[in-house]
């Protein structure tokens, strides 16, 4: 007959096998649990309320881990973008000729977006500033204009040294046109091209010339509000730079 320790030994050792055995089966049954894909759903509208059927609308992760993805408002300008991980996610809209106003959460993270959010984008419709450029023997074709915003539509200066933002090159007829144009203050531009230029032109020497003829100093401001398509003509005035 075995002494009373070594059957004690023995029980625990049974014990302790079963225990060992029941964890290793769990574990070798037991599934990663998977993060669920979610959605945000939302409207494109116009500053009406109107909706905006086909304006582009991006959501992307902003840990810049996860691809962003894209979708196209529909006919009532709805929108929805499904399989999206777990996470805060920027999000834009997007529509030609359209300028982005502002985004509505209805979820509790403003600035940025959680899965079953649900946003209101507004986009109103952009302004036009267009004009023709003509110099002694009439239109000038080729020239560099470019559409500066030297104000917001609250009237708050915009800092910018030298001319920037839009660039369009008049063409056969010497007319220029920017559309698309946030509201505000714009001075126009006639000089050099700048943007895709190899070929010297015959631009290339003068000096800026600012709308309606003028140098920076005395350049006349353009007004856009939303919708808004101004005529802006500009007398080029060829005058040659200086050196420095």
């Amino acid at each position: 007959m075995q002494p009373i320790s070594q059957r004690i030994c023995c029980f625990v050792t049974c014990i302790l096998f079963l225990c060992a055995s029941e964890c290793w089966a769990q574990s070798g049954t037991a599934k990663p649990s998977a993060t669920p894909a979610g959605q945000i759903t939302g409207r494109v509208v116009n500053s009406g309320g109107e909706p905006l059927p086909g304006a582009s609308i991006y959501a992307g992760s902003i840990l810049g881990n996860v691809r962003g993805k894209t979708v196209t408002a529909d006919s009532h300008g709805d929108f929805k973008i499904d399989g999206l991980e777990q996470g805060l996610y920027n999000m834009f809209a997007n529509m030609p000729g359209y300028v982005f106003v502002s985004k509505t959460p209805t979820g509790d993270s403003p600035g940025y977006y959680r899965i079953g959010d649900s946003v209101i984008f507004t986009l109103t419709k952009g302004g036009v500033i267009t004009g023709t450029v003509t110099g002694p023997n009439g239109p000038l074709v080729g020239v560099g204009t470019f559409a500066t915003r030297v104000r917001d539509a609250a009237g708050k200066k915009i800092l910018t040294a030298i001319p920037s933002g839009f660039e369009r090159r008049t063409d056969d007829r010497g007319v220029f046109r920017f559309y698309g144009l946030p509201p505000g203050a714009y001075i126009v531009t006639a000089m050099r091209p700048r943007v895709g230029t190899i070929v010297p032109s015959s631009y290339d020497l003068d000096v800026p010339t600012y709308y309606p003829s003028a140098t920076r100093d005395t350049a006349a401001q353009i007004i856009v509000h939303e919708g808004d398509e101004i005529t802006a003509d500009i007398q080029y005035r060829g005058e040659p730079g200086h050196a420095v």
